[in-house]
């Protein structure tokens, strides 16, 4: 004779994995349903045109979000040869100021290279650091202004989304008033 062991409790399911509760929970979360789709209350004809405004809207978008991606992408290459000329301006600057100091150093002569020469040295390795805070500044800027550009962008696709949405519930609203099916009643 058969003898099934369940210990303290009854398992529905057999893995130790599965929470009843935590199930339960996301049923609850998901239960919405989906119901159907939007052409199921138009008529043939009006089903034809839906999908034809569809399409058009579909169109529409894709284009507006095709320019959108262009117009970011072309702000962007902007924003890096902007941020990468001040850094070229920046370390011209640097170094030239740096090559003078050297110069300074060798035309000097040798009495008083010895007691000034550590001060100048000292103000080049000042100027080096001095270059690599500001070369640091402006990559965390340009690197602010690419994060907000980008989130102004993912914004605006959004926009044209919803927009397109919209658009089609709209027409799809005025296709139902004139072409909805009669009820079979």
């Amino acid at each position: 004779m058969w003898h099934y062991n369940f210990g303290p409790y009854l398992q529905h399911y057999a893995s130790e994995y599965y929470d009843p509760v935590k199930a339960h929970e996301y049923y609850e979360k998901h239960k919405k349903l989906k119901g159907r789709t939007k052409k199921a209350t138009l008529t043939d004809e009006g089903k034809e045109i839906a999908s034809t405004v569809k399409a058009n809207i579909n169109e529409e978008r894709d284009q507006a979000l095709s320019e959108e991606d262009e117009r970011h992408r072309r702000e962007q290459e902007l924003r890096n040869d902007a941020t990468k000329r001040t850094m070229e301006q920046h370390r011209m600057i640097m170094n030239q100021r740096i090559t003078s100091i050297q110069n300074i150093i060798k035309r000097m002569p040798e009495n008083r290279k010895h007691d000034e020469a550590p001060k100048l040295k000292a103000a080049i390795q000042k100027l080096r650091e001095d270059n690599d805070k500001k070369r640091a500044s402006i990559q965390a800027k340009s690197k602010t202004e690419n994060a907000s550009a980008s989130e102004q962008h993912a914004q605006i696709k959004s926009q044209i989304r919803d927009w397109a949405n919209q658009t089609y519930d709209s027409e799809y609203q005025k296709l139902e008033s004139r072409y909805a099916k009669k009820s079979k009643k």
